[in-house]
């Protein structure tokens, strides 16, 4: 519910601050990809970006060696869902987070796996 409340909030910010509501300048959503308890990074998570108001995807991120991949999109709304987890991985989570881009700000979709 506070995530609710939270992207509510956000957006509703932005459609009241001038200029900003028609900015479409790009936003970047940050993918980190950790494994569960260690947190070392997991390379190889891919993932695909879609407006939180539904349709088809706008963006995709694949994590590097670093266990982070960016996603370059207008501001706005989006969920990122994982679409691939690396070989002997698997997700320990929830497959879909929600974030909000906005100007100035860089959202992060974080995902824990388990690999053997």
């Amino acid at each position: 519910m506070r995530r609710i409340l939270f992207t509510a909030s956000a957006l509703a910010a932005l459609a009241l601050t001038p200029g900003l509501a028609a900015a479409q300048g790009p936003g970047a959503i940050r993918v980190q990809a950790s494994t569960l308890g260690t947190n070392f990074p997991v390379t190889g998570l891919s993932t695909s970006v879609t407006p939180c108001s539904g349709g088809s995807a706008v963006a995709a991120a694949t994590t590097g060696a670093n266990g982070t991949g960016t996603a370059s999109v207008p501001f706005g709304c989006y969920r990122v869902k994982v679409t691939a987890v690396p070989s002997g991985c698997s997700l320990d989570g929830k497959p879909t987070v929600q974030v909000v881009a906005l100007p100035g700000m860089s959202p992060q979709a974080a995902f824990h796996v388990r690999c053997a």
